[in-house]
């Protein structure tokens, strides 16, 4: 997967088995990891985590947000790609039909949002080769960004999907904002607003 196999995928009538496989690779990836991050409802119980070794858990995290990094990456080129070939005038166009999607965008940002407060990002491309889509190392700023690109990317699902709103909200302690703002439930407009709280390896914070 890269940029180049991206845009010739893009402009053929492949494209849709591309995006979804690619997703899914990505998406199972992130599954196999992410029971050891602190507040994902999947969250690995206390005693089992006691038993496994510190520097076992410590990659499983970071393998799990360095897979959802390049994942929002993914997502974020194709947006870029699909919406340039139906025009950049027009609203933008959801990514794929397929009704399990919206779920995989809230999964991919709350990781993103965990690792941005408990800071799960500082050594992730020593643990899997992100370069094909990431080619800078990743900082809080780039969480950020990958943050704010997912939340644009389920923009055309609201309409559509009005459970989406209530996923995100739910989820992500999130509301939909405008112009693409996201406004914190506990009130003002911020650029970003982490849903979790308290220090790395608490419990659940759905």
């Amino acid at each position: 997967m890269t940029d180049a196999s991206m845009r010739e995928f893009a402009s053929s009538k492949r494209w849709g088995p591309y995006f979804i496989l690619h997703t899914w690779i990505l998406q199972l990836h992130i599954d196999l990891y992410h029971i050891v991050l602190p507040g994902v409802r999947e969250h690995a119980n206390a005693d089992a985590l006691h038993r496994l070794p510190s520097d076992f858990i410590a990659s499983a995290q970071e393998k799990a947000v360095a897979f959802a990094a390049v994942l929002a990456r993914f997502w974020e080129t194709s947006s870029i790609l699909t919406q340039s070939a139906v025009g950049n005038g027009n609203p933008p166009q959801p990514l794929t039909p397929d009704p399990t999607f919206p779920a995989c965008v809230v999964q991919t940002t709350k990781i993103l949002l965990i690792a941005k407060q408990s800071r799960i990002f500082v050594n992730v491309h020593d643990y899997v080769n992100v370069a094909t889509l990431l080619t800078e190392r990743v900082n809080e700023s780039i969480v950020d960004d990958l943050i704010e690109s997912n939340m644009r990317v389920l923009d055309p699902y609201y309409q559509a999907m009005p459970k989406v709103e209530a996923m995100v909200r739910n989820n992500l302690n999130l509301e939909r904002g405008t112009a693409g703002a996201v406004i914190s439930r506990r009130g003002g407009i911020h650029k970003l607003t982490a849903v979790t709280q308290g220090p790395r390896g608490s419990g659940d914070h759905r």
